[in-house]
């Protein structure tokens, strides 16, 4: 299997609008269960973390760099034994879905889905919450109203999406083991060789 990776949001994900609880400088805090339903998440796929929200400012892979509020987050995290593994370097706020389709593409991550409530630039990065015939769904879209944050229903969600994923993946690429190599002329006169029809392979995602 290949790398997994869940490039993760905070805030309407690990929160929603009822969370009591806040940071030590006052923001809305996490919320316990949603940390859980995020562990199973990732039991059930065996993705690794990327921190994608502007909590990555707080957070550091070295718990000693961590202002208050990024111990807090890791603290919340480790309570059910979630570790980050990275996060998104560059600074673009709004052109989230950029950022993530760079930091994918320069650590040649394939596999990948981004737990989110905001579009922000998702949909021009071709990030999308449906599949099409060009591509893959990679964004389980959740809420930060009263009700909202990770749920139940996202497990199986997100096991889909990783396996539609690859699937998509796996037909490509034997497309491209299929598809012969352009023939130069043969004998003057004669013209070009057309190339092989490739037949198409059905998409069940």
């Amino acid at each position: 299997m290949s790398r997994r990776v869940i490039y993760l949001d905070v805030d309407g994900v690990l929160n929603n609008g009822s969370t009591q609880e806040l940071s030590p400088d006052g923001w809305t805090g996490i919320s316990p269960g949603k940390v859980k339903i995020l562990r199973r998440i990732l039991d059930a796929t065996g993705a690794e973390l990327v921190l994608t929200s502007t909590w990555r400012n707080e957070w550091s892979p070295d718990y000693e760099e961590c202002t208050a509020d990024g111990k807090y987050l890791t603290d919340r995290l480790m309570a059910e034994d979630i570790r980050i593994s990275d996060k998104i370097q560059s600074d673009l706020t709004a052109l989230r879905g950029l950022e993530i389709t760079m930091h994918a593409e320069q650590n040649g991550i394939t596999s990948w889905i981004v737990l989110d409530d905001e579009p922000f630039d998702f949909f021009m990065q071709g990030i999308c919450d449906t599949p099409s015939e060009q591509r893959p769904a990679r964004w389980i879209r959740t809420t930060i109203g009263y009700h909202g944050g990770l749920q139940e229903k996202h497990i199986a969600r997100a096991v889909k999406l990783f396996a539609a994923q690859e699937r998509f993946l796996e037909i490509q690429n034997r497309n491209q083991e299929l598809k012969p190599e352009p023939k130069a002329k043969s004998e003057p006169g004669s013209g070009f060789v057309n190339e092989a029809q490739i037949s198409d392979l059905e998409l069940d995602l």
